[in-house]
C-alpha cells in the first residue's frame, strides 16, 4: 500500500494542512466530467423514516440539478449577487431544495444519510457519492446552524496562493471569527450567491405553494399562505425576498464514500472505491477499527482518501 499526502510548497507553513488537507484524488476528474454534461443531473436518493414504530425506513430519490461544489460556485455573469472571496475549495457536492419539500425533511428526520448518482455520458463513467448531507438556509449563522457549519466546515479549505492564506489563521466555523471579519467570507454570503445563480423564475418557485400539497381546481385560488404566488419570478432587484429565501435551502453533501465506475471501454471496464479514512489523528474518520480495516486493504491514501481499484 502506498500513502502519499503532497503538501503545496507554495502554502505557508501554518497552513501545510488546513482543515480537510489537500484536495480529494477524485475532484478533479469528477468536475472535468459535470462541466461536459449539458445538465449535471444527478439522481439523488434519501431515507424516508416510518411515521409508525411497526414500519420499516423506505427509499426516496429525485433527479436534482448538481450546482458545483461548496465554496466553489461557478462563475455565472447573469448572477447578481455578490461573491465571496475565493478563499475556500471542498470537496462537497451541492444542490438546492425548497424547505417544504419531502426531501429537506427527510434529511433532517433521517440524520441526513444521502447518496447521489450522476452518469456522465460522454465520459462513460458513473459517479456515486454517498455520505451526509446538509441544508443550509436563513438559520446558517445562528446558534441552530452551528452543527451544520462545523460539520461542512472541516471539509473546507484554503486556496493555495489566496489573500486567506497570506493571514495564517485556521479555518473555524464560527460566525463571528477573525477570518470573516479580516476576509469578508460569510455563510449567509454564499448562500445568496447560489440563490442568485438561479433563473428568476427558478427563485420565484421558492414562492409557489406549498409542494404536495392538493391543486384546487382552474381557475380557483391556489396560493395559501401570505407572499406565494405561482409563476412569479424574483428579479435581481429582490435577492431578499422573504417568502423564497424562507423556502430556500443549499443541500451539501458530506462524501465518505465516492463510486467511479469507468464504462468508456466496453472491453475494460474500470472501477475505483474511495473511502474518507481523514488525515492525522485530529482527522481519523469513523470507528478506529473499521478504519484501521478500510486502510489496510486499499492499494493507497492519497489525501485521506483509501483508494481501492474493484471489478465493475
Amino acid at each position: 500500500m502506498l500513502i502519499r499526502t503532497p503538501q503545496p510548497a507554495s502554502v505557508p507553513a501554518a497552513l501545510a494542512a488546513p482543515a480537510a488537507g489537500a484536495a480529494a484524488p477524485w475532484r478533479d476528474q469528477f468536475i472535468q466530467q459535470l462541466s461536459q454534461m449539458s445538465m449535471p443531473l444527478c439522481a439523488v436518493s434519501t431515507v424516508h423514516p416510518p411515521l409508525q414504530k411497526s414500519a420499516l425506513p423506505t427509499p426516496r430519490v429525485r433527479n436534482c440539478v448538481c450546482r458545483g461544489l461548496w465554496a466553489s460556485l461557478p462563475n455565472n455573469a447573469r448572477n447578481p449577487a455578490p461573491r465571496n472571496p475565493a478563499i475556500y475549495e471542498s470537496d462537497l457536492p451541492v444542490f438546492t431544495t425548497d424547505v417544504r419539500m419531502e426531501k429537506a425533511w427527510e434529511i433532517s428526520a433521517s440524520g441526513g444519510p444521502i447518496e447521489a448518482v450522476w452518469w456522465a455520458a460522454d465520459a462513460g463513467t458513473q459517479w456515486r457519492v454517498r455520505g451526509r448531507a446538509w441544508l443550509l438556509g436563513p438559520e446558517a449563522e445562528t446558534p441552530a446552524g452551528e452543527e451544520a457549519r462545523t460539520a461542512i466546515q472541516k471539509h473546507m479549505r484554503w486556496i493555495p496562493g489566496s489573500a486567506a492564506g497570506s493571514t495564517g489563521r485556521t479555518p473555524t466555523a464560527a460566525t463571528t471569527s477573525p477570518l470573516e471579519a479580516s476576509t469578508g467570507w460569510s455563510w449567509s454570503r454564499e448562500i445568496t450567491a447560489h440563490f442568485g445563480n438561479l433563473s428568476p423564475g427558478m427563485r420565484g418557485s421558492f414562492r409557489n405553494p406549498a409542494p404536495g400539497q392538493p391543486r384546487p381546481a382552474r381557475g380557483k385560488e391556489g396560493n395559501s399562505s401570505p407572499g406565494e404566488g405561482l409563476g412569479d419570478p424574483v428579479d435581481n432587484d429582490h435577492l431578499d425576498d422573504p417568502e423564497a429565501r424562507a423556502n430556500f435551502r443549499v443541500c451539501v453533501i458530506v462524501p465518505e464514500e465516492v463510486d467511479q465506475c469507468d464504462l468508456s471501454k466496453g472491453d475494460d471496464p474500470r472501477r475505483w472505491l474511495y473511502t474518507y479514512v481523514g488525515e492525522g489523528d485530529e482527522d481519523k474518520h469513523g470507528d478506529e477499527e473499521d478504519r484501521a480495516a478500510k486502510v489496510k486493504d486499499a492499494d493507497e491514501i492519497i489525501n485521506g482518501w483509501a483508494k481501492k481499484e474493484i471489478w465493475p
